[in-house]
Formats: structure tokens, sequence, C-alpha cells
């Protein structure tokens, strides 16, 4: 198993006001072994000359330009191989029926099996990367760019749309 850890911040507001507490298991993804726990880690990032021209089309026609955020992203996607986070010292997980594995010693509770990305592997972008592409492609028809892989389009008779994407975690 790749060993993780909690990483704790304090979040300010832009006055300097707090905000929020932070807390976030991270796996220790420097652990991990090439071709056994992951087998690509390229996650593509947008032109950015591609970027500068949806900005100058997006001005020239007077179109509104949106930014979006998805929180979290990391954590939308599936695992593609089987992946065992050992739990950092003094976080515990308990089953349903506590007895049952008391009784027959099987319990552990210090290693845990992924079943979603979670930050600090080295897979989590591609496999980020990966679904986003699929959603895109599939369920909202967007075509792929064949210069930029981080570009995407949409025509039809109602109107256009480009969207450019990134990784920034």
């Amino acid at each position: 198993p790749i060993s993780s850890r909690l990483v704790l911040k304090i979040k300010y507001k832009a006055d300097g006001e707090l905000d929020k507490y932070k807390g976030r298991l991270v796996a220790r993804g420097f652990e991990a072994r090439p071709g056994v726990d992951f087998f690509g880690t390229f996650a593509p990032m947008a032109n950015m000359t591609s970027v500068r021209t949806l900005f100058a089309l997006g001005v020239h026609h007077h179109l509104p330009i949106i930014h979006a955020d998805v929180p979290q992203a990391f954590l939308q996607s599936e695992i593609d191989v089987p992946q065992y986070l050992r739990l950092p010292r003094g976080v515990t997980i308990q089953p349903k029926n506590l007895d049952s594995y008391i009784n027959t010693g099987d319990w552990s509770n210090d290693v845990v099996k992924v079943l979603r990305s979670i930050y600090g592997l080295k897979s989590a972008p591609q496999l980020w990367n990966k679904m986003l592409n699929r959603s895109l492609t599939e369920d909202l028809h967007l075509s792929r760019g064949a210069t930029d892989s981080c570009l995407y389009h949409f025509h039809d008779d109602d109107g256009w749309m480009l969207l450019a994407t990134e990784v920034d975690d």
C-alpha cells in the first residue's frame, strides 16, 4: 500500500478574515511503482496560443467568457488499477459489524482500497482528464481539437461554443 498523510490548512478571505478550516487526505504518490500502481501521469494543458485565440474571439464577437472550476476534481474520477492506501497514524475506520471481524481476526483498519482517485496519486491528473474528455465528447457531443487536445468545440444551428481545459492541481 501507498502511505498517506493529512494536510490541514486554514483558509482566509481576501480581507484577512478567517474563511474555513480545510483538511485533505493525500497519497504519498512518490512511493507508487510505475507499471504496478500507475501506467501514465500525463495530463494535457491548453496551449497558450489557443487560450489567447479564445480570448481574442470572445472580445471580437462580444461574447461572454466564462471561467469554471470543478471543486475536488481529482476525487471525481475512478481508479483504473487496484490501489491500496495506508491510512495515517491515528486514523481508523470501523466496519458496520465490528464483532464479526474481531471474532475472525481478519480485520485490519490501517489499509483501504482506493475506489476513486485521490490527491497525490501519480495517475490522478490523467484519470481526471480521461473522465473529463469522455464526458465532454460522449455526453455533451463536443469535438476535441486535432492540434490542441485541450480545445473542444461545438457548432449547430443555434450557435457555437469553444472550450479550453486545464488541470491546475
